[in-house]
């Protein structure tokens, strides 16, 4: 698995626990709800980066750099 395979499992894994609707995710994160309903229900869907960090900010994960082993 890729690291925007996993990145992106991760996320659609807490969008989808969150408690809040798909909409109220969607405007906390100041999008339009299209977005992240696409990014849900399709698995290749480009978003950028400001998007991913936005909804990442939303439900609660930090979206960060991780140093690899042997660099």
């Amino acid at each position: 698995m890729t690291p925007t395979e996993k990145m992106n499992r991760t996320l659609k894994r807490a969008i989808k626990n969150d408690p809040r609707t798909l909409y109220a995710i969607a405007k906390a994160a100041n999008l339009h709800y299209s977005i992240p309903d696409r990014f849900m229900r399709e698995d290749d869907v480009a978003i950028t980066l400001p998007t991913i960090a936005a909804l990442c900010d939303v439900v609660g994960l930090e979206l960060r750099p991780v140093a690899k082993g042997g660099k």
